[in-house]
């Protein structure tokens, strides 16, 4: 076979060097996918075990069940809050009363009481009635329940606030969100994470509401884990304990966004793709840092998030996380 010329076969080389040059481009250059399961390894449904071949995140097991009872459409406070005008417990009396008005709005008061010690009292000056609720739940494990206050504040996404009584063997407050300041917020769902028989707890961190393209709609919500310590007889913020359920959750926030962009496209809102694209890692990134992963969470941030605002963006993150409480019990102040 006749060899080609000299000038030809330079020509060829130089080609394909170009088309794979061209192709190594392309291909890192992507937009980044729904989830990066390629950087990071997103915990199971169920989330993992001491004992199994995973790195080793945490000394704390977590229930196969916890899963299930955290993902419940229905939390378990929604049946022990109640509406009782009054009610008689271990000795305390809970005296909710309502005074009448011409609309649904109304003047409501809740008292707790020992005989006739107040021990307690709650106010929602212009509500409907629900936005003052009490109830009790077994949140320790033992033998008596402890009461649990919660009170709503009204308006699109703000505020629910919970205190949380031990009434035996004395009466102690052994939870109280309003000493967050709306840092914290939004529902409180109790789940026993490491299958003990105590309770944790997640509310979400507050932070970032309206830190993103699409303001409150898109803005991302990290948990905040609570966990009773017995040392302090209080619940203290526990995410640094509980990084597998906090991964966890992500996993299934990224099944919750397919269900959000296709209800939207049937209400005729369309979610392009880079939109989606944009919500995953933000997500997957501040995920992590509440997970404790605060490197790998800023390395997604950094080699993905491509949008605009990406400076802006990055600049308020390490405001706000200098300020945050949950942020602060993981790496200290």
């Amino acid at each position: 076979m006749k060899r080609l010329p000299k000038h030809l076969l330079i020509s060829l080389i130089t080609f394909f060097v170009g088309v794979i040059a061209v192709s190594i481009w392309f291909f890192s250059n992507q937009k980044f996918f729904r989830t990066p399961k390629s950087e990071i390894t997103i915990v199971a449904e169920a989330p993992l075990v001491e004992g199994s071949t995973e790195e080793k995140i945490s000394p704390v097991e977590v229930s196969t069940e916890a899963v299930k009872k955290e993902d419940a459409f229905t939390s378990p406070l929604d049946k022990a809050l109640i509406g009782d005008q009054k009610i008689t417990y271990k000795g305390y009396t809970i005296i909710k009363n309502c005074l009448d008005s011409e609309d649904d709005y109304k003047y409501c008061t809740l008292k707790i009481k020992k005989g006739e010690k107040l021990l307690g009292e709650f106010v929602t000056d212009y509500g409907l009635e629900n936005w003052l609720q009490y109830g009790f739940f077994n949140f320790l494990g033992g033998k008596d329940k402890q009461l649990i206050v919660h009170t709503y504040s009204g308006g699109g996404h703000c505020c629910s606030d919970y205190v949380i009584y031990d009434l035996k063997p004395i009466f102690r407050v052994i939870y109280d969100s309003r000493k967050f300041d709306n840092d914290i917020g939004n529902e409180l769902t109790p789940v026993d994470i490491n299958g003990d028989g105590v309770f944790e707890f997640t509310q979400d961190v507050m932070a970032f509401d309206y830190m993103a393209p699409g303001g409150h709609a898109t803005s991302t919500f990290p948990p905040a884990v609570f966990a009773f310590d017995q040392q302090k007889n209080y619940y203290e913020l526990a995410n640094k304990k509980f990084p597998r359920f906090v991964l966890g959750k992500l996993k299934r926030n990224s099944a919750a966004l397919d269900e959000w962009v296709k209800d939207c496209a049937k209400n005729g809102t369309h979610i392009t793709q880079e939109e989606v694209d944009e919500i995953s890692i933000r997500e997957t990134f501040l995920y992590l840092i509440y997970a404790g992963r605060k490197e790998e969470g800023w390395k997604i941030f950094d080699e993905n998030y491509n949008f605009q605002f990406r400076d802006k963006f990055k600049l308020e993150f390490r405001e706000t996380f200098l300020k945050d409480i949950t942020y602060k019990s993981i790496y200290g102040r």
